[in-house]
């Protein structure tokens, strides 16, 4: 099951393990207090797999649904539901397209849904 996250305040000890998780992969030090503060302001938002197996974060431009973030376990299980959820959400949102900030073990589902690689991010420390 996925559902959006409607109360930050009362997800909000569930949530702080993914922003943690999150914030320490991020290259620009972004801290988890950050994707809180998103959310309460409605600059992103937040999607629960599975009763916390995984935690998605959105963000809404003009012309689409772009995922950002998205960490859990067992992305098999879910990972067809929740583009699924996602896909519905944009299109009734009146967006064009999904687009998606990945790790490279996801390319190959996304192919497999239509996704088309566009970028890829690359960084290093100076």
């Amino acid at each position: 099951m996925i559902r959006a996250v409607t109360d930050v305040y009362a997800d909000r000890d569930r949530l702080r393990p993914f922003f943690e998780n999150f914030a320490a992969r991020e290259h620009d030090h972004t801290i988890a207090a950050e994707y809180e503060a998103d959310l309460l302001s409605g600059l992103r938002q937040a999607w629960v797999i599975n009763d916390f197996q995984a935690v998605c974060l959105t963000k809404l431009t003009t012309d689409c649904v772009r995922i950002t973030h998205c960490a859990g376990l067992r992305r098999h299980d879910w990972q067809e539901e929740l583009d699924d959820v996602l896909r519905q959400w944009a299109r009734a949102l009146g967006k064009k397209r999904i687009v998606a900030l990945v790790r490279p073990g996801w390319a190959k589902f996304g192919r497999s849904r239509g996704y088309k690689e566009a970028h890829r991010e690359m960084v290093t420390e100076i």
